[in-house]
């Protein structure tokens, strides 16, 4: 069995790429490892991976291989990369080898299953390489650390987007106390600094942009039921009495 490996899966899990599993073959698009070489100038965890698939690649664990995006292949809603995978797919296919796409983007699943392939999701790929020996020792580790950043990262970007949404509160409770003390000049010029610092800061950091929206939603839905619910201030009218 070919199995073909989507970006999203070796950034949720690297470590597949030290594996090695008798009758399975492993193979990462040319596409895919160009996609992470151009997110790794955002992201620089991401540059572990690109090494270790160029490490897995050398020691004969995975293969790279490319094929040409078909003419006649639909397109919408599907990115380059997303082609690419498909087509590569496609390529095994016509050749009569067993090809299974393993990818966490829907889209890619369902186009897939339009023309005959079948995909893997992470924790089935797990399944299927279960009883699979670790071919690279170093190259695992190296996994496993870079599995651990990202709980950590994700643990930071939780944090500091719900401490931000707090003071967005805050803001928010003690608006007219802020404008009071620095003026209406004052106003617009923080208005307008904070406006051009959370277009930057959204470019830069969605996860944390994303929870501290979150939040602050929440924290404002809340405030209509706490301390004191009252029906009322949803304008719910109750004709329950006969």
């Amino acid at each position: 069995m070919i199995i073909i490996i989507d970006s999203n899966i070796l950034i949720t899990d690297p470590s597949i790429l030290s594996q090695k599993k008798e009758g399975l073959t492993l193979v990462v698009p040319a596409g895919v490892r160009d996609e992470l070489i151009t997110i790794s100038g955002r992201k620089n965890e991401v540059k572990s991976i690109i090494n270790l698939i160029n490490s897995s690649a050398e020691n004969g664990i995975i293969q790279i291989d490319d094929a040409g995006i078909p003419a006649n292949l639909p397109q919408s809603g599907l990115s380059f990369t997303d082609l690419q995978v498909i087509s590569l797919a496609l390529k095994y296919k016509e050749q009569n080898l067993d090809v299974v796409i393993a990818t966490l983007d829907r889209v890619v699943q369902v186009m897939g299953q339009s023309m005959g392939i079948q995909y893997f999701d992470l924790a089935q790929l797990k399944q299927e390489l279960t009883g699979s020996h670790i071919e690279n020792r170093n190259d695992f580790e190296k996994a496993q650390k870079y599995k651990k950043r990202q709980w950590t990262f994700l643990l930071i970007n939780f944090t500091v987007g719900v401490t931000a949404s707090i003071l967005a509160n805050l803001v928010w409770q003690y608006f007219d106390l802020i404008l009071d003390t620095i003026r209406v000049w004052g106003t617009i010029l923080l208005i307008l600094i904070s406006s051009l610092f959370l277009y930057w800061f959204r470019g830069r950091h969605r996860l944390i942009y994303g929870i501290t929206e979150f939040a602050f939603g929440f924290i404002m839905a809340s405030k209509v039921f706490f301390p004191d619910f009252d029906y009322e201030k949803l304008k719910i009218i109750h004709s329950c009495k006969s």
